[in-house]
């Protein structure tokens, strides 16, 4: 059942769909009891509701009323709705069939719908790859995108609409076209060890695991990911015995972060693409962040380590502000869709605490999808919307990949190819829409249809998602808040979770049951109703109790 601002209830038919839900169940919900956690005093109470028609108007259904709390801008900190945006394939904003500045710009007011605050690009500097990770010039834009001047502009509109923006900075390799490889190993050729370029990647004068061949010289150049992208020698930084390429990559993040403006970089393969050896990695991250804070006091910085949290976590030994949270993914735990798929209240407390716990008093950094383990949309709409229901709640600075929000699913292809599929273009049902990088069916991939049939559809996934970020806006203890379990119900699939930040208290009130309704007693709470998400009917109260329909939550503050 869906309320219409204040009307009374009326009936509507469930429909499993992009802007439908799963039919509800005829069974009656389990009656609840209090977790054994709590003091009962400290529980709400629950109960079953009457199967037999209402028989007086106190019974019948009643709308909930939600206070909308202020919109919460955190200009001066990086707990954030991210939104990463693969350049190539966004928005084609000059015809050519390639993604570019242009087209984000004239999409902004898209993302700004969104309720997005930061901005994430992929590398964006000159590089033959569609990817840039093979970077030609480090400060320049890639001609397929446009110029610094288009960047420029992207820049002070962010800014000047409360949203941050970083993009990756590609310090474990470059090119083997940059012009600083083609001389170091031209010195190497010809023994000129004065060369200011002599040390700046690692050559040996044999054969040895992840070297390649320089053009049957004999020299070997060390390239972990691909023969294009020679690594550089790390350890001349770290020991200081390379002022010359310090000095390089201290003008590099000059360049972006004072004479562009931008607000920070996300650090590519920190793991063994750095050096090999976690604690040099750890050192020359730390290295990374002083300069930073050196040239822009005021600036953000998060590392990718694609693993589990047992190993990503070490990494915030180091003064980066943020790494990735992979065991939110469905690459690895897939801690937040736990909660969808299980049912379970205590996997969201779970996921959160996780989340927490692992950044070490850091910015937290929750990401269910992105250009390297493809996305996010699940078979079931429904369940999608209800996993992007959870990824709101999440503490921390949010990543969302572009297109999980109007449920792009990822295109499986094989081998080498297999990343393009995980890089499709959004379909914006007009000239925006870039070319794909694969050829693929439609309705497979894009189920929800374009942004435009979305956009003005107010059940759809867009419109769900754009709901979603607004409460992250609204509510500081989700984004910055402890949480913990308040009440569980019987069969664990209902209850409450207290969110707490600065002395402010939201409660988080939920139904993970894709068929079954939750009645909850929340008098005790003496709180208002400040936030709802429902993927199914609203939820409303009957003789004064709040009845949670199938997959839906309210916030309480």
């Amino acid at each position: 059942m869906k309320f219409k601002s204040t009307l009374w209830l009326l009936p509507l038919l469930a429909i499993a769909s992009c802007s439908g839900t799963p039919t509800t169940s005829s069974e009656a919900p389990s009656s609840l009891a209090p977790s054994s956690a709590l003091p009962s005093s400290e529980a709400p109470s629950s109960e079953a509701p009457s199967s037999e028609a209402p028989s007086s108007s106190e019974d019948q259904p009643v709308p909930i009323v939600v206070k909308e709390r202020d919109l919460v801008y955190r200009d001066n900190d990086f707990y954030r709705n991210f939104y990463q945006i693969f350049p190539y394939s966004f928005a084609d904003g000059n015809g050519d069939g390639v993604g570019d500045l242009r087209g984000i710009i004239d999409k902004f007011d898209y993302i700004n719908s969104l309720g997005i605050t930061g901005l994430w690009l992929n590398p964006i500097s000159k590089g033959t790859s569609y990817h840039k990770y093979d970077v030609e010039d480090y400060k320049s834009i890639d001609p397929q995108f446009g110029s610094l001047a288009d960047y420029d502009e992207l820049v002070q509109l962010c800014h000047s609409n409360h949203t941050a923006i970083i993009h990756d900075l590609v310090l474990n390799h470059s090119s083997y076209r940059h012009p600083w490889f083609v001389s170091c190993m031209e010195a190497h050729k010809y023994g000129d060890t004065t060369s200011k370029y002599y040390d700046y990647y690692n050559v040996i004068d044999y054969p040895a695991g992840g070297y390649e061949e320089y053009q049957g010289t004999g020299l070997y150049y060390e390239c972990r990911f691909d023969r294009s992208m020679p690594d550089f020698n790390l350890q001349g930084i770290l020991d200081g015995t390379n002022q010359d390429l310090i000095n390089d990559f201290r003008d590099i993040m000059r360049f972006w972060l004072i004479d562009r403006n931008i607000d920070g970089f996300r650090l590519d393969a920190c793991t063994s693409f750095f050096t090999g050896d976690q604690e040099k990695n750890i050192e020359f991250l730390n290295w990374v962040k002083a300069e930073a804070n050196k040239i822009k006091p005021v600036n953000y910085i998060i590392g990718e380590v694609l693993e589990y949290s047992s190993i990503y976590s070490q990494y915030y030994d180091s003064d980066t502000d943020s790494f990735f949270a992979f065991d939110d993914a469905g690459k690895y735990n897939n801690r937040i869709f736990n909660g969808v798929n299980k049912e379970k209240v205590k996997e969201v407390t779970k996921f959160i605490t996780n989340d927490i716990a692992h950044a070490k008093g850091h910015i937290p950094a929750p990401v269910l999808a992105n250009h390297d383990i493809g996305r996010s949309t699940k078979s079931s709409i429904p369940q999608t919307k209800m996993l992007q229901a959870l990824f709101a709640l999440a503490n921390g600075a949010t990543y969302q990949y572009y297109g999980d929000e109007m449920g792009a699913r990822t295109l499986l292809l094989d081998g080498d190819n297999k990343d393009m599929g995980y890089r499709l273009p959004i379909q914006w049902g007009d000239s925006y829409t870039c070319r794909p990088l694969r050829e693929f069916d439609f309705d497979e991939i894009y189920p929800c249809g374009t942004v435009k049939d979305q956009d003005t559809n107010e059940d759809s996934l867009l419109n769900f998602v754009r709901k979603a970020n607004r409460l992250r806006l609204e509510n500081v203890e989700l984004v910055k808040g402890t949480c913990e379990d308040y009440f569980v119900a019987d069969g664990g699939y209902s209850g409450i979770l207290k969110r707490e930040y600065d002395s402010s208290v939201v409660y988080m009130a939920m139904n993970l049951s894709k068929n079954k309704t939750a009645t909850l007693d929340i008098s005790g709470l003496n709180a208002e109703i400040v936030g709802e998400l429902s993927v199914n009917d609203t939820p409303y109260f009957l003789g004064g109790k709040l009845v949670l329909p199938p997959y839906s939550l309210v916030l309480l503050h």
